[in-house]
């Protein structure tokens, strides 16, 4: 066989498994996208969040649809940290709270939420979430809208009211937290009165 037939079998070869790793390359990129984009796509219907933008940066944060339920107790868990550490009290009032949200011993979300209530999660863990609380709520008729946001500023008061103070004499939400509740409030568009009566009832012994 002539050198130069030879050469261009091999050429030929070549520039065959060029294109067929492109296009295998191609192809599995197209299906990670799609997948990416069911995903997506289930990880709003889960959180009722249509903005594909704020569930890219949930994603990237460590949001999924295995932990989206967490995205309520991240201000839960901000409160808690207000005062630089977590007590025993608050840890068992937010696990108490997580349960009712579907969150069960080993499970995704309950080893995200032991993981934060270790470690202080990043501020824009907290941002993001206030943002996707948020854009959930406003997807709400207004009469549940409020009802859901009031309870949630309940829970955060909780959390801040379950260590107390000594003897239960004075206040039993430290300034701290006090400046944190009234900063989700405002974050979740919640009026003054409403963190305020809010605070006011657990401060005064209101039950859950």
């Amino acid at each position: 066989m002539p050198d130069k037939e030879l050469f261009g079998g091999k050429q030929r070869t070549s520039e065959e498994e060029f294109f067929y790793k492109r296009d295998r390359e191609l192809a599995e990129r197209l299906r990670s996208e799609a997948e990416a984009g069911v995903a997506l796509r289930q990880f709003g219907e889960i959180t009722g969040i249509a903005d594909e933008a704020l569930l890219r940066d949930l994603q990237r944060l460590g949001f999924s649809q295995q932990t989206a339920m967490l995205l309520d107790l991240a201000p839960l868990v901000l409160v808690a940290w207000s005062d630089g550490s977590i007590t025993p009290q608050e840890r068992n009032q937010i696990f108490q709270v997580a349960r009712l949200r579907g969150v069960e011993e080993g499970a995704a979300a309950y080893a995200q939420l032991a993981g934060w209530l270790a470690v202080r999660p990043q501020e824009e863990l907290f941002q993001a979430a206030s943002r996707a609380i948020r854009a959930a709520l406003e997807a709400l008729p207004a009469e549940e809208r409020e009802s859901r946001r009031r309870a949630l500023i309940s829970h955060c008061t909780r959390v801040a009211a379950v260590s107390g103070g000594f003897l239960r004499l004075g206040s039993r939400i430290s300034a701290a937290e006090q400046s944190t509740i009234r900063q989700i409030a405002e974050q979740l568009g919640c009026d003054d009165d409403c963190a305020r009566e809010t605070v006011q009832g657990v401060e005064e012994g209101e039950q859950p």
